[in-house]
């Protein structure tokens, strides 16, 4: 996700908990229904964190191989 894409979230959940609307309208068409305005607040949160990480050139955890050893020799 770009910054721009964050911002548009942010800004349309930003609406959804001003008007008390549950249904949240994205930028680019994803239409979701949330099941309480709580819900809204904690992917707010989200979208703020994930934004802030985006910023600081933080693209969060790598995701590393894991590699397991099996015995195959009996």
């Amino acid at each position: 996700m770009t910054t721009e894409d964050i911002d548009a979230g942010i800004a349309a959940l930003v609406k959804a908990l001003s008007t008390g609307e549950l249904k949240v309208r994205f930028a680019d068409g994803r239409e979701v229904t949330y099941q309480s305005a709580a819900d809204i607040q904690s992917r707010l949160a989200a979208l703020r964190r994930e934004r802030a990480a985006l910023l600081a050139g933080d693209a969060g955890p790598i995701s590393r191989p894991r590699f397991y050893l099996v015995n195959a020799i009996r």
